[in-house]
């Protein structure tokens, strides 16, 4: 599933391959859940900086996360901000 993440810098250290949790922070809370769980990062395309394509701030991920945690994740980016840490599982 692709996930846009709003820090660009943050996705520049991921690589195909590598294998994250995402974890949702919501910004008016300050309440943090984790969405989903070694999670495989399958490509990492686009540049650093805002998308010439479509003008939103951050960067595309491609992850192949599990079906039932798809809708969450796109729950999520909508109403929280999304980032992740490299799992350790």
């Amino acid at each position: 599933t692709p996930v846009r993440l709003p820090d660009a810098g943050m996705v520049a250290l991921l690589e195909a391959g590598d294998r994250i949790d995402l974890v949702a922070a919501d910004p008016r809370s300050g309440e943090a859940e984790v969405l989903a769980t070694d999670v495989p990062v399958l490509a990492v395309p686009g540049e650093v900086g805002t998308d010439v394509t479509t003008g939103l701030p951050g960067r595309l991920v491609v992850l192949g996360a599990a079906a039932s945690d798809v809708a969450p994740i796109a729950e999520a980016a909508v109403r929280a901000v999304v980032t992740f840490t490299w799992s350790s599982g």
